[in-house]
């Protein structure tokens, strides 16, 4: 109950850093990446364990065997858009990038919590909601995968799991009713019983 699961994440920063009217630099990509660094569990555990990469075949590669469950890939307009975004220049838009499996249980849970750091940064930077967005790339088959293909494994298991709680249910009351009783004295052998 005390347990806590990190969720590994990589990132792709591709920002390139901004100098604002003021002479200081805005480095959104590196900010970012600090506020999924700083999601933490009540015991001060990590939620997520980022890990920067550069490149995208490597991390895909890593998503395809389960080494994380999320890449995230910053675009390299991102400062400019936050930029323009605080000063009220325009309305800019760029997209940050989602990629996983989309069957991986650990990729939905990453993905709300990086989406959830993303979103939490952005609107303390520009008061505005949703100045960047969300793009998701699906890794390999899981964008082609139908709902039934995804619930029906599920339903075989839970179908084989009801079947043994009847077949025992059924036993015990032909226990309970004394037909077994009934049918040892008629000689019965347990093979001719099962069949």
């Amino acid at each position: 109950g005390n347990a806590t699961t990190a969720y590994s994440i990589l990132v792709i920063n591709r920002d390139v850093p901004v100098n604002l009217a003021d002479g200081s630099q805005l480095k959104a990509g590196e900010e970012t990446i600090v506020a999924m660094q700083d999601l933490t569990f009540k015991d001060d555990s990590p939620i997520l364990k980022v890990r920067i990469i550069d490149d995208r075949r490597e991390g895909e590669k890593r998503l395809r065997e389960r080494g994380a469950a999320l890449m995230v890939i910053l675009p390299p307009d991102y400062s400019r858009v936050i930029a323009e975004a605080i000063t009220g220049e325009s309305k800019p838009t760029t997209n940050i990038e989602y990629i996983g499996d989309l069957t991986n249980p650990y990729y939905t849970v990453a993905a709300v919590m990086a989406m959830t750091a993303v979103d939490d940064y952005t609107i303390a930077a520009t008061e505005e909601y949703r100045a960047v967005g969300i793009l998701e790339t699906p890794l390999g088959d899981s964008a082609a995968r139908t709902e039934f293909e995804n619930y029906v494994p599920g339903l075989f298991v839970l179908a084989v799991i009801m079947m043994l709680f009847q077949a025992s249910m059924m036993v015990a009351r032909e226990i309970e009713g004394g037909k077994l009783q009934r049918l040892r004295i008629s000689q019965l052998t347990a093979l001719e019983l099962l069949g």
